[in-house]
This record gives C-alpha cells, sequence and structure tokens, in this order.
C-alpha cells in the first residue's frame, strides 16, 4: 500500500493523534501504531487502531480529572461540555467562577472540596441532571445568585456534620435536603479520600505516564485539566 495523497511508501510507525471536542478542548493520545508515509508524513491506522481510538476519546468526553495546580475553574471554562458526567475537583481549587460548569447536562453529582471558598453566579445553571452535590467545606463558599438555575432535579447537599445550620442560612439552598455527613477535614482528591466522586478516565491500553490530556486549545496553560498518554 502507498500513501494515498503523494504513492509514497508506507513504514510502521508511531504518531500523535489530535482529536478537537467541543468548547475549545482538545484531546491528545500519544504513540498510536500507525503506518507513516516516508515522503509527506501522513498517517495511517488501521480498523482496530480507529476503533481503540473512538473507545478513549468516549470515554475522556464524560469525565474530567482537573489537576492540583489549577486554584481557579474560571468564567464559562467547562459551559455546555453536554457529555461530561463526571468531575472531580482538587484541593488546589479555591474559586469557581460564573456559568463554569452550565449547561453541562449529563453532569449527574459534583463534590466541592473544602479549599473553595467561592462559588460564581449560575456555575452550575443548566445542569438538567444534576441531583446531588457534596460540600466539604465547614464554612459555606460565598455564593453568586442563581446558582442552580434551571437545574430543578437538586434536591439534596451533603454537608460536613455540625455545619448544617450554616447551610440552611443560605437563601438558595434553604429549601433543599441538607445531610450532614462524616469526611476528612483536608479531603478533596480521590486520592485523600475515597468517598470522592469518582473521575478518572479508564484505562485503555497501556498508559505510558501521567494524567488524561484534555486541555484548552486557546491558553494551554491556563485551563490546562491533564495530560496523559495512551497506547491502542
Amino acid at each position: 500500500m502507498n500513501c494515498f495523497y503523494c504513492k509514497g511508501s508506507l513504514n510502521d510507525n508511531v504518531t500523535n493523534h489530535v482529536v478537537n471536542l467541543e468548547n475549545r478542548r482538545i484531546i491528545i493520545i500519544r504513540d498510536v501504531p500507525c503506518e507513516k508515509c516516508t515522503q509527506c508524513g501522513e498517517s495511517y491506522y488501521n480498523d482496530y487502531t480507529m476503533s481503540q481510538i473512538e473507545n478513549i476519546v468516549n470515554d475522556l468526553k464524560s469525565a474530567l480529572t482537573i489537576p492540583n495546580s489549577i486554584t481557579t475553574i474560571e468564567q464559562g471554562a467547562f459551559s455546555s461540555c453536554t457529555k461530561l458526567s463526571s468531575v472531580t475537583i482538587p484541593n488546589s481549587v479555591k474559586s469557581i467562577e460564573s456559568s463554569a460548569f452550565s449547561g453541562c447536562t449529563a453532569l449527574k453529582t459534583v463534590t466541592i472540596p473544602n479549599s473553595v471558598t467561592t462559588i460564581g453566579w449560575g456555575a452550575f445553571s443548566s445542569c438538567e441532571n444534576l441531583t446531588s452535590i457534596t460540600f466539604r467545606r465547614t464554612l459555606p463558599p460565598l455564593f453568586g445568585v442563581r446558582l442552580f438555575e434551571d437545574t430543578e432535579n437538586v434536591n439534596t447537599i451533603y454537608v460536613p456534620a455540625g455545619s448544617k445550620s450554616a447551610y440552611q442560612k443560605i437563601g438558595q439552598l434553604s429549601k433543599l435536603d441538607i445531610i450532614e455527613i462524616s469526611v476528612k477535614q483536608n479531603a478533596g482528591t480521590c486520592e485523600e479520600c475515597k468517598i470522592c466522586i469518582s473521575g478518572n478516565p479508564p484505562e485503555k491500553g497501556k498508559i505510558l505516564g501521567g494524567e488524561p490530556t484534555i486541555f484548552d486549545g486557546i491558553e494551554i496553560l491556563k485551563y490546562l485539566v491533564g495530560i496523559e498518554s495512551y497506547v491502542v
């Protein structure tokens, strides 16, 4: 078989496969087996490799792990990520800004670590499948208005033991079922506490190192939320 474009010869090789997702996010799958043209560099995958790539992309679309280097989830950072069903927020995050997760229609549960002191306007608005939120902070964060606007299925929030009355004083939370739970005061990530929601993308093939590669294609350093290499 020769290259479709330049008719050059093909050799067994590996390449990095890049997939553009919604909301300016990119997935990079590294060291993907391929046949590469010796002349123009075009890469070709067999059917098995293509199916493995599709599996990896589908899994990563639905789960997000934010690394502990992030301190602020900025305004609209994950807005309208409709495939996002779970998210792990590390204990390094101090602020979740306005509309950060608005329109994440597949999101079902969220755990807010005790490091978060402010949550902006409509941060979880229009998350129609969101049913519960766990807060690990004894003193409630400073909430923006309309936190759950058009998110009608949120009926339960979980808070640290002894903090129920403090959360009941927050107007937009007062009508929800507030349940006290016992958690580690410094809990915030899956490494620290097994109570944490699951959010790690499943393994596919051999993991070469790091965390899942999902990052903002416009401002990589600002929106970096993980790096991982897969072999399919």
